[in-house]
Formats: C-alpha cells, structure tokens, sequence
C-alpha cells in the first residue's frame, strides 16, 4: 500500500519499547511499504480529526474505534488434506500473518493469503543428512512417537541431532509423547489399517476389550518439588487457594542435639506454584475419567439377580430357577471417554522425561503437542535449568473439555487428546503463571468423510486455525463484568500469540507493533461476536457453534492488506 497510517485508540504494544503499558494505548501508527516507521503515542484528550490532518501526508486510515494488535505467528500447523490456498485464507481471516506449517506434500502453485516457513521434519532415518536439512530451514520438528505412519521418529539419534542445532539459531521443535508400547494397539487399534480399511471398519462386540491403558500407567516420579522455595516469602494464590503453612513436629520427638552443633533453621517460604503443584499431583490421583469408562463397561456387562420368593423349600433344594441378566446398551466405540481411558497423562510426562535427559544446558527446544498440566508443569519446573526451553498449548484445550464431547462427535478427536474440566483450569493457571510460553491452533484439518462416528476409526484432527486468538480471548471474558477489568489480557493475548512465537522462532523482524518491524496487523473488535458465516470448515470446525467473540475485520500482512470484510489478497509467500 506503500506509505500510509493507521490512527486508533487501542493499539495494543508487546514489545521492548522504553514504554510499556498495561493498556491498549491510543496512537497513530506510520508504515513505509512493508516496514513500521514509527508508532507514535497521542493524548486521549486529542481528537483523531486533527492527529490525521497532522498527519496527512501519511495517508491516514482512521480506525479510532477499531483494535489493532499484532499479527499471529502459528508455530503448530499440520497440512494433509487442504490446499496451501484453503489454508492460507482461513489463518489470514483468523488474524495469523506467518505460520509455520508441517506437511509431506510438496509446495505447489497455490496462492498464499498468509506468510508460510515449512518445518522440517527430522528422524532417526534422515539425521544423518542434517546438515543438507538444515539450510534454510526456519525450525526443525521431532517425534517421539508419530501421530501417523507416514512419519518416523527421533529416539536414536536425538542427541546427535541437538549437539548439531547447537551451533544454529534453529530451534527444535519436539513432540515428546511415548506412549506404551504394550499398550498403543489397544489405544489406537486401527493405527497400522489403511486409509479405506479403517473407515469401513465394523468393530466387533466380541472384540471390545474392558481394560484401559490408563489403568496400567508406567510408573513416573511426581515430578514435583515439594520443598519450600527460598526468596520468595509468603504468598496466596490469586485464585483462592492460600499456601498452607507448614506443620511444626512434636519438639519432644526430636534428638538431643546441642544448639551449637545443629545448623541454623532457615524459615520455610511458599510460592504460588507450591500451591499450584499441589493441585496439579492431586489431578493425576484423580481417576475420574477412568473409573466413567470401567462403571460404562460393567453396564454393558449386564446385572443378575435371583428371586427366591419364586421357588418353595423342595425347589431349592433341587434346581434354583433362572438367572435373570438386564444388559445395558453401550457403543463403547462411539463414547469419548474410553479414547480418553486410553491415552493417560503418564504417556506426556514420560516423553517430556526422556527429552529433558538428552538436553544440553543451550539447546533450543520448543515443547509442542502436550495437553496435560502435569506435563507442562514438568517443562515449566526445567526451565530453571534450561534457559532455551519454550512450550505452548493448544488453543482448543483452552476451551473444550472431556464433557464438551458428546457421544459419536469425533469433530473433537485430537492429538494431543482433550482432557478433563479440572486439568483445563490447571492448564489456564500455568498460562497465567508464565509457565507455558505460547499458544498455538493445532490445526490439523481432517475431511468429513474420515470423521466417523467411531473414535476407535475416526482420523485425530481438529480444524481451528480461524479462531485461534478468539478462543482464548472469550475463555478470559466470560467472568468479566466490564470491558476494562480484563483489557490488559489483550496485552498478555497478543504475547502469547505473537511475540513469544517470534522469540522462539528468532524473528527479530516480526511479533510486536514496533519501529523496524514488519507491519503485521489484525484490525479487530474483541466485544464483538463471530458470525458462523466467517468458518471455511462448514460443520466440521467444533467451534463454530460455540458463541465466540473478536470480530476481525481487516489484516495487514507486511503492510498490505490481505483481508477486509471477508475479502482476500494473495499477498502472502514462502519464506525459505
């Protein structure tokens, strides 16, 4: 658009300027070509009339009322079935200007809406090529244990392959789940079927089994430091619970030890985060889900009962008379919670475990793919320890839990799976906390036709690249009772969002609304609501029902505008 601006009262700033405010502050923002010049702040008490006669040789477009904060940087996109075109326009209507996209497919001719990098994917078969891979790669991706056959995992050659990023700016993105290997088939029976063989698989009743994976989880250590935390004094919980103080034992009880021998007694402190693993270890005691899907099973297996006023003396004695058996009706196949009985938390935080082992002290590694808090706690507890290491969730998990999906509904089928409301919360605290450093789609888009009613069947994929800030941004206002009382979570939104991504990335250029940077803008009114019309999925997206609000109404991408009003610009190319 070459040289312009943009006036508003509610820019939202992220980034390392010697300002930083708490609120969307009211500015004009002056772009030359793709490039921010400057952002310049205003005082309320000007109106935007004169700020754009001011600045009238900046071609000033007034969006006083409109918010603008930066573009989205998706670092978890999965492309199998849909077109970089499709793609593209779905991310750009959702406010993402770059994403980085993992696919098997081969770049075609498509038009670009967005800006896309490829991942590239290393494995045990290809790591001795490292080197060839790496060129201009933007980030390299990992599997512990592939989602699909069509990928290979990094068990082997792991080390080998972070002492080579080591001396790279390239960050190693990881999915860390290791599942059990005795117990995988059970989990995911049709994994090794093909495409069509698994669709019109019948399951057999006789072939149902009435155990869970997660009944025999491996044992794991707790992973959680239960000793006082030192510098950081006494401390309640935002949230209500408070740090409870620590019992003192029976002085009675204790050895005879002269004062001048024992060292000196440092008090014991407590953090939020005492608090907060707490919580954490009592939900992974907490077998809910499990016991739901065994109390279904025993259902299905049917009651007896016997009714002795129905036979005399001289009868029992002989032959009581039959049993009576009441069976009730259960789709094992078609219920969520027996795919969730199948996929415990132990099989995250185990992979998270094995990762950590093989880290240096300056990898790069940005943790993606987990759902459970305990193993995104697992992650944040090692940061201490590694001052590269990064996580995200998914922005999905943030919204749906276990009870969100109704029977047959495998729209909500996903790796990594879906979990309880309990574990939910606990995922929105670590966020809240800084204890999980972006938050991405996750976007895998699954056609219909491979969405059966059958989660033993169905393919794992959840359409939700146009929602991605909505999401979290309605989860944030549903106990708000007025606008301004949550305001300042449109800053925390857009680093969660854009500027931690770029940082994981190295994205200098890219990530805040910044002198120097790209201008990457979402043009939006976050009170407003999303209309169903605006999902390029129809039925298949889950999250078209749901009332979200954040209407985005234009999206800058470098500085040219790529959507407005449900109108497109293939303005977006491949950065290599």
């Amino acid at each position: 658009m070459g040289k312009f601006s943009i006036i508003s009262r509610h820019i939202v700033l992220t980034g390392n300027q010697q300002f930083h405010p708490k609120l969307p502050v009211y500015g004009i923002i002056l772009i030359d070509e793709e490039v921010i010049e400057d952002v310049i702040l205003i005082q309320e008490d000007v109106p935007s009339k004169t700020v754009a006669e001011k600045y009238a040789d900046w071609n000033p477009l007034d969006y006083s009322d409109y918010y603008v904060s930066p573009g989205i940087i998706d670092l978890n996109v999965t492309r199998t079935w849909e077109s970089y075109s499709d793609l593209t326009k779905a991310a750009v209507s959702g406010g993402t200007c770059f994403l980085l996209q993992d696919s098997l497919k081969t770049q075609n001719s498509d038009q670009l809406f967005c800006d896309v990098a490829n991942v590239t994917t290393i494995s045990d078969e290809n790591a001795c090529d490292i080197d060839e891979l790496l060129k201009g790669a933007f980030a390299v991706k990992a599997y512990n244990f592939p989602p699909s056959g069509d990928y290979k995992p990094l068990i082997n050659q792991i080390e080998f392959v972070m002492q080579k990023l080591l001396s790279r700016d390239i960050p190693l993105l990881f999915d860390p789940t290791a599942p059990n290997q005795r117990m995988i088939l059970q989990a995911s029976p049709f994994r090794t079927e093909t495409l069509d063989s698994r669709i019109n698989k019948k399951p057999s009743r006789n072939s149902q089994t009435n155990t869970f994976a997660g009944a025999f989880p491996d044992p794991i250590d707790s992973g959680v430091d239960d000793s006082p935390k030192e510098n950081y004094g006494t401390v309640s919980s935002p949230f209500g619970h408070c740090a409870q103080a620590p019992k003192v034992k029976d002085p009675s009880s204790a050895l005879l030890v002269s004062n001048t021998l024992r060292p000196p007694q440092r008090r014991k402190t407590y953090t939020i985060f005492d608090d907060l693993n707490r919580r954490i270890r009592e939900n992974q005691d907490n077998i809910q889900n499990l016991s739901q899907a065994e109390v279904h099973t025993y259902n299905a297996s049917g009651t007896t009962s016997f009714d002795a006023k129905k036979s005399n003396f001289s009868q029992r004695l002989k032959r009581p008379p039959p049993l009576s058996i009441k069976k009730a009706e259960t789709n094992k196949e078609k219920l969520y919670i027996y795919y969730l009985a199948n996929f415990p938390y132990t099989w995250e935080v185990s992979g998270v475990d094995k990762i950590l082992q093989s880290m240096h002290p300056e990898s790069k590694i940005h943790i993606v793919n987990l759902s459970s808090a305990a193993a995104l706690n697992r992650v944040r507890q090692a940061k201490q320890n590694f001052k590269n290491l990064t996580s995200e969730v998914g922005s999905l998990h943030l919204c749906f839990t276990s009870d969100s999906v109704k029977e047959g509904d495998t729209r909500f089928k996903s790796h990594p799976p879906i979990r309880n409301t309990a574990n939910c919360n606990l995922l929105w605290e670590l966020l809240k906390f800084k204890g999980i450093d972006s938050i991405s789609s996750q976007h895998h888009y699954v056609p219909s036709e491979y969405k059966t009613d059958n989660f033993q069947t169905a393919l794992r994929g959840i359409s939700s690249i146009e929602f991605t800030m909505q999401i979290p941004w309605t989860i944030l206002n549903i106990p708000v009772k007025t606008s301004a009382n949550f305001e300042h979570y449109l800053i925390r939104l857009s680093k969660w969002l854009s500027l931690q991504p770029a940082n994981t990335l190295g994205l200098k250029n890219r990530g805040s609304i910044e002198k120097g940077k790209l201008a990457d803008l979402v043009v939006w009114d976050p009170y407003e609501k999303v209309s169903d019309a605006m999902s390029f999925y129809g039925n298949s997206n889950p999250f078209v029902s749901q009332q979200l609000l954040g209407s985005i109404h234009k999206v800058f991408v470098r500085g040219k505008l790529a959507f407005e009003e449900g109108v497109f610009k293939p303005f977006g190319r491949v950065f290599k």
